[in-house]
């Protein structure tokens, strides 16, 4: 299905421009053109999640389903904030819209990449032997 496919290589866009947003705020053509396709792509995504969100959650892990829900949550926020602007007083609501697509993109990139075969089994034991098991979710 071609819309489940596009949503990746759109998901990573919107990471790698976020990134430049936020590293980089100037106020140049560049950088405003960057917030425009971010803003154009998000909707885009928002769409297709709309669309799609049934499906992706009916075929996805249970760990895959919380970082599509998390994403979901991001594409809300993000237009809301088309509505609403992102002048200062709505800077709490741009850093949950930025939290959650953190978290939502990379709970699917390690579902993505376990799935590869990208990380192996045994990494939950060799957190807790070498004193990292903090960084293990529970359950």
């Amino acid at each position: 299905m071609l819309g489940r496919r596009a949503l990746a290589p759109m998901l990573a866009f919107l990471f790698l421009s976020a990134v430049y947003l936020y590293a980089f705020p100037q106020a140049s053509v560049f950088y405003a053109g960057i917030v425009l396709l971010h803003t154009l792509v998000g909707v885009v995504v928002s769409v297709y999640l709309a669309i799609l969100l049934f499906r992706v959650l009916q075929d996805a892990s249970t760990i895959a389903r919380l970082g599509w829900l998390l994403i979901l949550a991001a594409a809300i926020l993000g237009i809301v904030l088309i509505k609403t602007g992102t002048s200062r007083p709505e800077w709490n609501r741009v850093y949950l819209h930025i939290v959650f697509a953190l978290a939502g993109s990379g709970i699917l990139f390690a579902d993505w990449a376990g799935s590869r075969g990208w990380l192996s089994p045994g990494i939950g034991r060799r957190l807790r032997a070498t004193g990292y098991a903090w960084l293990l979710l529970p359950g």
